[in-house]
């Protein structure tokens, strides 16, 4: 009966937690279907509800110009992530050598340093590189910040798969590379969504070196162009509301579709790790 209680107080618990957590969410969305007229007329419903927003932002190549910026941008920092993060952790997993764990130190530490801390130095690098108010900066940029992360997890999560698959291959007659790309790539896949999906979530949320690095209308990301909807007098906060909307969609996909693999990548990488 008490286990009962509990399971129960514990389930109720949890409801409200989601209530309060979707509350902004379900207010965005309510904002996003509403006319520049009645957009404070009710806290939840519309009163009349309409897709003028939506339409306004799909038909706005500068705004469309924006998702495009971040997609792609998102989009490289995934591949360059995915691909370093894998043959590394690979390689730390299977080949062990003087100082390695020296090494994982260092690049855990890396993760601790405050994107703003190193703003003046990357500053400086960036324009010494003549990539200022180029697109590669920021890929860089976020590939560096995101590969340790990539790096330790898919090494945690090489080192609970059984270096005798490996050596199984091997005797088959695959080499190392061929053995790692036919064998132990398909085995890492909910690891290798894992770093994906965080990859794609930072590349997707850029802001601080966007603002930074990236100069004109056209240079801007979909963190930093959404500024472009507040006036100076007057906020069209539907059309705000709707594209915050659009900009959370491409993440709240990832999530529900791969939540399964991004939770057991995680947890695998983490407990070897």
């Amino acid at each position: 009966m008490i286990k009962k209680k509990k399971t129960k107080i514990n389930f109720i618990f949890l409801i409200l937690i989601t209530i309060i957590s979707m509350f902004p969410i379900a207010v965005m969305v309510s904002f996003s279907f509403r006319s520049r007229a009645t957009v404070f007329s009710s806290i939840f419903f519309p009163v009349s509800p309409t897709i003028e927003n939506y339409m306004s932002i799909f038909k706005n190549k500068l705004l469309m110009k924006y998702l495009f910026n971040s997609f792609s941008l998102a989009t490289f920092v995934t591949l360059l992530s995915i691909t370093l993060g894998t043959t590394t952790g690979y390689g730390l997993s299977r080949y062990k050598f003087k100082g390695q764990k020296a090494l994982l130190i260092l690049l855990f530490s890396t993760q601790m340093a405050p994107p703003v801390f190193i703003a003046t130095g990357l500053f400086k690098l960036i324009i010494r590189l003549g990539l200022y108010n180029n697109l590669l900066s920021l890929i860089l940029i976020n590939t560096a910040g995101t590969l340790p992360f990539a790096i330790w997890m898919m090494k945690g999560y090489f080192d609970g798969i059984p270096k005798s698959i490996d050596e199984a291959a091997m005797i088959d007659g695959c080499s190392c590379w061929k053995a790692y790309l036919k064998i132990i790539i398909p085995v890492s896949t909910p690891g290798i969504l894992a770093i994906g999906i965080y990859s794609f979530l930072m590349g997707w949320s850029e802001y601080l070196y966007a603002t930074i690095f990236m100069v004109g209308n056209d240079k801007n990301m979909v963190t930093t162009g959404i500024v472009h909807l507040l006036g100076r007098f007057i906020i069209q906060w539907g059309l705000v509301m709707a594209y915050a909307i659009i900009i959370s969609a491409p993440i709240l996909i990832l999530f529900v579709v791969l939540q399964r693999y991004f939770v057991s990548g995680l947890t695998g990488g983490a407990v070897k790790g």
